[in-house]
């Protein structure tokens, strides 16, 4: 899933207070209306139920350009714990069209709320931007879906989200004072690639560098580091009994899929080995927990009345 939050414009003083607040309430809104309509779609789960994503917060567009947008992996139903404290999986069903409208909708009612409570929009503004055309400023995307047991393209999907802000492969040099940057999507305007100067590249790319201390993606539900089911949901990757919680994430990716390995991502740019252990831990999690709905399926349908 992909939320876009609206442009909001600060001065530069007030830019760097409030920018990791307002990017910190804009994902919690999010993953907490996805949270609340997942559960909703899973008629087993219970009050106490959670679900489990991983957020990559993106700060740049396909031309270098500043754009501050979300790509979310949501594990698609809850976990919940049972009498015995023993986590168990409810799927949801697949969100279709109306599903995704209410998540939209609220979501983009909560965040302009929040923002107005806060003195960041006047809700004069708030108002106006509710009342835009085309979703009022706010994008919401799910029609990408990998199945678990898909390791290749869960792969391609990590690495995507994972991608650092450019390419060095999509760089030409014209000339000693040119460079072009070339991408696949389009940017601003609909253009699809970028002349610079080494200066205006320099200016650029200060202004993509996440602040010192900003994770660049975030854990949540049962996958957050302090979630009570965290050791049990990471376990269907296949960690051992007894693995200490502090080696836990070395051990999940030690365990994961041997096709995942440092170097250079999809897009040709060189990978933080943090980022790689957190695709291998990933892959692995989410694989194992598609083979559980699998199992559960086939015990289900094996007790079925005849």
């Amino acid at each position: 899933m992909k939320s876009v939050a609206p442009s909001i414009a600060f001065s530069h003083s007030r830019s760097q207070c409030f920018c990791r607040a307002i990017e910190t309430l804009a994902l919690r809104i999010f993953l907490s209306v996805v949270e609340q309509a997942l559960c909703r779609a899973c008629p087993a789960a219970g009050v106490d139920s959670r679900i489990g994503a991983v957020a990559f917060i993106h700060r740049f567009g396909a031309l270098l350009n500043p754009n501050e947008h979300f790509h979310c992996l949501v594990i698609e139903g809850a976990f919940e714990a049972d009498a015995s404290g023993v986590a168990t999986f409810h799927e949801s069903r697949v969100p279709d069209q109306k599903w995704l409208d209410e998540v939209h909708a609220k979501v983009r009612r909560r965040l302009l709320r929040a923002l107005t409570r806060r003195g960041v929009l006047e809700p004069e503004d708030a108002e106006t931007m509710a009342n835009w055309a085309h979703g009022g400023g706010f994008s919401l995307d799910a029609s990408v879906r990998i199945e678990g047991a898909d390791r290749p393209g869960l792969e391609r999907l990590l690495r995507y989200c994972a991608r650092p802000a450019f390419a060095l492969e999509r760089w030409r040099e014209i000339d000693a004072e040119h460079v072009v940057y070339e991408s696949v999507k389009p940017g601003p305007g609909g253009r699809i690639s970028l002349m610079l100067t080494p200066l205006e590249l320099i200016e650029r790319l200060a202004v993509l560098i996440p602040p010192p201390r900003r994770h660049r993606h975030r854990y949540y539900g049962v996958l957050a580091p302090n979630a009570r089911l965290r050791g049990q949901v990471t376990a269907l990757a296949g960690v051992p009994d007894g693995t200490p919680a502090a080696t836990a994430t070395e051990s999940i990716a030690a365990t994961a899929a041997p096709s995942v390995t440092p170097g250079r991502s999809s897009e040709g740019t060189e990978e933080v080995p943090g980022e790689v252990e957190a695709v291998r831990c990933l892959v692995e999690v989410l694989g194992s927990v598609q083979a559980h709905k699998r199992k559960a399926r086939s015990q289900t349908s094996c007790h079925c009345p005849s």
